[in-house]
């Protein structure tokens, strides 16, 4: 073997060591918290199922919301992100604090993108059908993705909850409060609607 050979092959032996090195902290982690991800997972499978109660159904433009008028998964966000960046206007009115807008906003982009690379949609606009080529199954995904947002702001609460009685406490205080957080009927019913309870208590948790 040159030693041109062997300087070539030191990077790279050293990556896969350290690649190696990685995949087992990490195996060893998962393995050690291994309640903590089901704790995650049991909370996903809770809020899930209800995640499409309700979708808007934008057959007509007094169709264009869901059962819950007063979410911001969906056409509210698409409004307010139009009203603030593409025809700002002075009046215009936000529901809530804009910040949950523009985090729902950066997760459409990929599903704008693919409209516009397919031709679902071939502009903006503030009138009904909205610039959508197929209204009903845009505003219908738009819907989806926001609420799988706050399905998983959710569940970090949940998530939260659990290493913060597990630390204070110990592993059967966790469970309980886990459990505590999770069915409750605010925070059983907010993640699938999109609604404002699951966010709050995840901006809450972040910055305590």
């Amino acid at each position: 073997m040159t030693a041109d050979k062997v300087h070539l092959d030191l990077p790279q032996r050293s990556f896969a060591r350290a690649l190696a090195s990685a995949v087992s902290r990490f195996s060893d982690q998962v393995s050690r918290e291994r309640e903590l991800w089901v704790v995650a997972l049991a909370a996903l499978l809770t809020f899930i199922p209800g995640i499409g109660w309700g979708l808007p159904h934008a057959t007509h433009p007094l169709t264009v919301h869901g059962w819950d008028l007063d979410a911001i998964a969906g056409l509210p966000t698409l409004v307010e992100i139009h009203h603030l960046f593409v025809a700002p206007q002075p009046d215009w009115y936000v529901a809530y604090p804009p910040l949950h807008y523009l985090v729902l906003g950066i997760f459409y982009i990929p599903y704008v993108a693919f409209l516009y690379l397919t031709g679902g949609i071939s502009g903006s606009s503030s009138v009904y059908p909205f610039g959508f080529q197929d209204p009903v199954a845009a505003l219908e995904h738009f819907a989806l993705i926001g609420r799988a947002v706050t399905v998983l702001m959710a569940t970090g609460v949940v998530v939260n909850c659990y290493l913060t009685a597990r630390t204070i406490w110990d592993k059967p205080t966790a469970r309980f409060a886990a459990a505590a957080v999770a069915l409750p009927t605010p925070i059983f019913y907010t993640p699938e609607s999109g609604r404002s309870i699951s966010r709050s208590c995840f901006g809450r948790v972040l910055l305590f």
